[in-house]
């Protein structure tokens, strides 16, 4: 059994879109630290599949990579949202597409030694196109990527994390 460290004080050091925070703790050695965290409430990832097997992606510039990321919709929860709003919501405003039906595949923790994110990944069908409904301050382009493409780039490495997770489960469930 891993004996955990005592956690002898924690304190804000910026609480903003992402709160960043610092604990002294001790570890099980006697030997005290500091460790800097993040906190971040729950978000979701969509993996968005049309009536003609085409996925819908979102191309953007990503500030904290430097880059322009093709990603499935994804984004951040309410106060009072339940993941499944949050996973409809995202999708409408982001893509412009509303699912008819959406399938809860699993939950991750993505960086759990850096944030407690966790992130809620859906499978959504039966897609209704609406009106893309972006943020003032979300910049991207809908990408529809034939689902045969979408499976080379993943199993190319091009999609990785939690976008990777979201196929291998859809397929493991045979929702794919």
């Amino acid at each position: 059994m891993i004996e955990k460290p005592k956690i002898l004080a924690t304190r804000t050091l910026h609480n903003g879109w992402l709160k960043l925070k610092q604990a002294d703790i001790l570890l099980p050695n006697n030997t005290e630290m500091t460790y800097t965290f993040a906190e971040k409430e729950d978000g979701v990832i969509v993996l968005p599949l049309t009536k003609d097997k085409q996925v819908v992606m979102v191309e953007q510039f990503r500030v904290p990579i430097k880059k322009v990321f093709l990603e499935l919709p994804a984004g951040l929860r309410e106060p009072g949202e339940t993941p499944e709003e949050t996973a409809a919501r995202e999708l409408e405003e982001e893509t412009g597409y509303k699912p008819g039906k959406l399938v809860h595949l699993t939950t991750v923790y993505p960086t759990t030694g850096l944030i407690n994110f966790k992130a809620h990944l859906f499978f959504a069908t039966e897609l209704k196109k609406t009106k893309q409904n972006l943020e003032e301050s979300e910049f991207l382009e809908v990408r529809l990527i034939p689902l045969k493409q979408f499976e080379r780039m993943v199993k190319e490495g091009y999609m990785e994390g939690s976008m990777a997770l979201a196929y291998f489960y859809a397929k493991s469930k045979k929702l794919i």
